[in-house]
């Protein structure tokens, strides 16, 4: 398994490089919009979500969760928008 942290935005040549990749093995790639899913929905992150998809690699949504001193609930929230935002992601 390959696990890549892609905190850059998807307009940038490293998520060219990125998509670019091939691997035999599984390809987990972390999202980071902002600190999690952001505040609204990035078309380009749809986008990225949706053609790593294609590609076979495994998109994440990235959650700050400040070392687990986060209230659990707003945690949650995030990760429902990171649903509802990108339903691809995983």
């Amino acid at each position: 398994m390959i696990l890549i942290p892609a905190y850059f935005h998807p307009l940038t040549s490293h998520f060219k490089r990125l998509i670019s990749v091939k691997s035999s093995k599984p390809v987990i790639v972390i999202l980071n919009v902002y600190n999690g899913p952001g505040s609204e929905v990035d078309p380009n992150y749809v986008q990225a979500v949706n053609e790593l998809v294609d590609r076979g690699f495994i998109p994440i949504g990235y959650v700050y969760t400040n070392y687990g001193k986060r209230a659990i609930d707003v945690v949650k929230r995030d990760i429902d928008k990171w649903f509802e935002y990108y339903p691809n992601i995983k």
